[in-house]
């Protein structure tokens, strides 16, 4: 059964939107360089200060650096220097999730003007916009679920095995890139039973060859963590940017007006239209990834101003991989009225309920925002840049440490957790202590709400 479009696409669109990708790709960088200055996660931070001290780190501590997609992305262009490496691997993110719109919607039975429009609704929706140009992590993750879902549709309508096993390959890769993906991952295992038709073997086939690839990174990655004896968790946490914010409600109802908007519509061609089969799958598939992304919302969401991005967006591309099997007329002009609705409430609403978002803005306008999002890390940074001595190391236990470091502009020694223990470690004038995890026995020179810095020549035995 094929794939319901107007016309298949042809060699000539394929290289119209070749062409704009590649336009828009140092557009791209041209912007993430010059917000490199401005705004930047604490994703970026990690994977700027973990190639910092791979060198002095030993192989394995490099190596397991999570998310492990991303880090070993920018190991590959991080001698470039952070203030263009970081910019580039966030262009890859963008450029990952704009190709795999671009290839859905170009399937979307309509005129080029309506399937432009949801382009322009879908990447200037500021959860996905604000994801992919700052979270390459989140970014791949998207491009990769949503090239897993739109394989497996594929598949499902045309039968060919290859798209069986690119949808493997996505899902295998997709959970080392952002913890969110693992959820859908799992959502997957459980739903795709009732998706496919079929008996036993089939199915049984089917998730052999779709959940193959993940069994084995997983299972490969576990065992480089037993051989090497480190203790760490197998799939990313990805550093969240700051505690604060609330969930952005009414976005989460818009969207999830739009998805039942998308399942009506498919159920109705369904029963109305001669075509029983790929209309029947389309369902069952809507169906199922709406349950699989409000379940993500229920067991998985940490309100934290992060993760409701990410399911956001997520729900945004699930939704955008549906468009193909919209019925021309009325459920189109919904759609496209429903999309509207929510990129408006989200670029009124999340600047609200999400100081990340609100900084992001600010720094798109020209403001300097690390004062913004890192305060208290940037107090401490400041007084080690005017206290500490040429050549005077500071050791800290915490990983969030990395911050300071960052900010103080990594030009002083400073001495990492995965460095405590390690031999040649320059021997600490100050230690960086986590506030609340007391002062380890004298007062400190510096305090704040985030941080302690003590003198450990001063340090009392308790």
């Amino acid at each position: 059964m094929a794939w319901p479009r107007s016309s298949p696409p042809t060699a000539h669109t394929q290289k119209q939107d070749v062409f704009a990708l590649i336009l828009g790709a140092p557009l791209c960088y041209l912007l993430l360089h010059w917000l490199y200055g401005r705004f930047l996660l604490p994703e970026g931070i990690d994977r700027i200060v973990q190639f910092r001290i791979s060198s002095c780190c030993g192989f394995a501590d490099s190596l397991f650096a999570t998310p492990m997609l991303t880090n070993m992305l920018y190991h590959a262009v991080g001698w470039l220097g952070p203030e263009v490496a970081w910019p580039l691997l966030s262009t890859f993110g963008a450029l990952a999730v704009a190709a795999v719109l671009v290839n859905v919607l170009r399937h979307v039975p309509a005129t080029p003007l309506l399937r432009g429009l949801y382009a322009l609704l879908l990447l200037g929706a500021l959860p996905l916009l604000f994801l992919a140009l700052s979270s390459p992590a989140g970014a791949l993750a998207l491009a990769l679920a949503g090239l897993a879902a739109h394989a497996l549709l594929l598949y499902s309508l045309e039968g060919t095995t290859f798209w069986l096993f690119i949808a493997g390959l996505s899902l295998g890769l997709a959970p080392f890139a952002h913890p969110m993906a693992l959820g859908y991952l799992l959502g997957l295992a459980a739903g795709l039973w009732l998706v496919f038709p079929g008996g036993v073997q089939q199915k049984w086939a089917l998730y052999v060859v779709v959940f193959t690839p993940f069994c084995l990174l997983a299972a490969g990655w576990g065992f480089l963590h037993w051989l090497y004896g480190r203790q760490g968790s197998l799939f990313p946490m990805v550093a969240p940017p700051l505690q604060g914010g609330a969930l952005p409600v009414l976005s989460f109802l818009v969207l999830l007006l739009l998805g039942l908007c998308i399942g009506l519509c498919i159920l109705r061609r369904h029963r109305r239209s001669g075509e029983r089969h790929a209309p029947g799958i389309f369902a069952r598939f809507w169906w199922i990834h709406l349950a699989i992304w409000c379940g993500m919302w229920l067991f998985l969401v940490r309100v934290d101003a992060y993760d409701p991005l990410f399911l956001l967006s997520f729900g945004l591309f699930l939704a955008a991989g549906f468009l193909p099997a919209l019925p021309r007329g009325g459920g189109q002009v919904a759609v496209a009225v429903l999309l509207v609705l929510f990129a408006g409430v989200t670029w009124w609403e999340l600047p609200q309920t999400s100081p990340v978002v609100r900084a992001w803005q600010g720094a798109l306008a020209g403001e300097h925002v690390y004062g913004e999002l890192y305060g208290p890390h940037l107090e401490a940074a400041s007084f080690l840049q005017r206290h500490l001595g040429e050549g005077e190391a500071v050791a800290s236990p915490s990983p969030r440490a990395r911050l300071v470091w960052f900010l103080s502009g990594m030009d002083r020694p400073f001495v990492l957790p995965a460095r405590l223990d390690s031999e040649g470690a320059p021997s600490p004038a100050y230690r960086l202590l986590p506030a609340g995890g007391g002062g380890g026995g004298s007062a400190p020179v510096f305090s704040n709400g985030a941080w302690h810095l003590v003198d450990p020549d001063l340090e009392v035995t308790r």
